[in-house]
């Protein structure tokens, strides 16, 4: 990676040697929702893992099974249920683009959108409680005003 794309913000938290690689943006709406969207710990890690090959807003998004696994130290198969669960979940949404056994070397697709519509509800409905409990206690300061005043 040339370091002068590397933010500077980055740079001075971690340093050049460990951004060598490349680094990943997790919005912390993400992490503050996981309980609420009901994200495991696991599938927490293989999303975020997923996330790091998003190189550009609109790119494909195609690591294979056996690179994720590698990744995490986890067994191919523990991959294929984690992210079964996170399309069920509707997370994610998976593209298999190998049809039949002579389709060797196709890796399936990822997308993200469904997370990110989901995280853009979320934030959205905490916006409208933030706002929502702002007036009911100006309400109230009103009430008090009137009754004392």
């Amino acid at each position: 990676i040339d370091k002068e794309k590397i933010p500077s913000a980055l740079v001075r938290k971690w340093g050049l040697l460990p951004l060598s690689e490349g680094w990943t943006n997790v919005p912390n709406t993400l992490l503050m929702a996981q309980s609420k969207l009901g994200i495991t710990n696991s599938e927490m890690m293989l999303l975020i893992h997923i996330m790091s090959f998003a190189h550009k807003p609109d790119s494909l998004i195609f690591p294979s099974i056996a690179t994720l696994a590698a990744s995490m130290n986890q067994h191919e198969r523990t991959i294929q249920r984690t992210l079964g669960r996170l399309v069920k979940k509707q997370l994610i949404t998976k593209t298999v683009l190998s049809k039949n056994a002579s389709d060797i070397g196709l890796t399936n697709t990822y997308n993200l959108d469904p997370l990110k519509a989901q995280l853009s509800k979320k934030k959205n409905r905490h916006e409208q409680s933030k706002t929502d409990a702002h007036n009911a206690f100006y309400v109230q300061l009103r009430f008090l005003a009137a009754k004392t005043g």
